[in-house]
């Protein structure tokens, strides 16, 4: 008896007395309905029918191509802004609904616009502008989020720092990016003791 622990398994014999080429299917029955293998089935003998003829094109059915077809239809309208103008757009559409959820506590839309106006007020003190480069050293969380947006609408470029990198590494990723400011969190400031006094700290 032939056994096999693959899921699905297809082999093909030829009969030694007429030639002809047969196949097995071997599959699980509880993958697999009789139907789904009636269908592969018939894929493969389109298949070997094709080489026999040097022609082999499309196997599925025409109702099937046209089930994927339209399953893969999935152009969407892609509206034009910046990051920070496009979520702003949703603060006055629904300036209560649910924006950030953190271990069991949210943020609304007008809550987190809120929070990152007030930063982003701040970095421009600091001397953030157009294009000007601000770190961001901040673990995953409503500040991630605030410190991202407020960057962004300080008009600036966000330069990425994860915690779990040794601290040379940060230092010289900071000493390297000429940076403006750096949002950090206060159980992370102590990481940043070599930082030049060019750069400016500011605690979430």
């Amino acid at each position: 008896m032939w056994e096999t622990s693959l899921d699905f398994l297809v082999s093909f014999e030829q009969s030694p007395d007429t030639g002809k080429l047969g196949g097995t299917v071997h599959c699980d029955t509880g993958l697999m309905s009789a139907k789904a293998l009636e269908r592969i089935a018939s894929y493969y003998g389109k298949i070997l029918a094709g080489m026999r003829e040097d022609q082999i094109g499309d196997v599925r059915p025409v109702e099937e191509r046209n089930q994927i077809d339209e399953w893969n239809r999935t152009e969407a309208e892609i509206p034009s802004g910046c990051v920070h103008e496009l979520f702003e757009e949703q603060v006055r559409k629904r300036p209560e609904a649910e924006a950030v959820v953190q271990d069991g506590r949210e943020l609304s839309y007008g809550e987190l616009n809120r929070r990152a106006n007030r930063l982003g007020h701040y970095l421009r003190e600091l001397g953030v502008g157009q294009n000007a480069r601000v770190a961001i050293c901040l673990e995953r969380g409503f500040e991630m989020i605030v410190g991202l947006l407020a960057v962004l609408k300080a008009g600036g470029a966000c330069v990425p720092l994860d915690p779990a990198y040794p601290a040379q590494r940060l230092n010289y990723m900071l000493a390297d990016s000429a940076l403006v400011a750096l949002l950090t969190q206060e159980s992370l400031a102590g990481r940043f003791n070599e930082i030049s006094p060019a750069g400016a700290a500011a605690g979430s």
